[in-house]
């Protein structure tokens, strides 16, 4: 899929399916690791999480209210990263887009 922005460029959209989210995380790095180094173009992925919450760098499991037994019962995995903001919580069914592009070359 492209994708046709304001400014007329044009972007890969790529749909990846049910995506881990550890996996997806190491995908994001690797390919902004590329588009760093130029090999790769803007490219918008498109994918779905299985059950997770995502802890960012300032807040903990503290503000999760479902108990940990719970959680592993349902399967829900807990993962904290390296981003900003506080707990997400990541569903199927949940179309998520992680965009990978050069913010300078985008005029951004």
């Amino acid at each position: 899929m492209v994708i046709v922005s304001a400014n007329r460029k044009m972007y890969d959209a790529v749909y990846l399916g049910l995506v881990p989210y550890e996996l997806a995380l190491k995908l994001q790095q690797s390919l902004v690791e590329a588009r760093t180094q130029g090999s790769v173009p803007d490219v918008l992925l498109l994918l779905q999480h299985p059950p997770v919450f995502t802890i960012g760098r300032f807040r903990g499991e503290e503000d999760i209210i479902v108990p940990p037994e719970k959680l592993q019962q349902e399967g829900i995995a807990v993962f904290h990263t390296n981003r900003g903001g506080s707990i997400t919580y990541h569903d199927p069914g949940q179309l998520v887009g992680y965009p990978i592009l050069n913010l300078k070359e985008n005029g951004l």
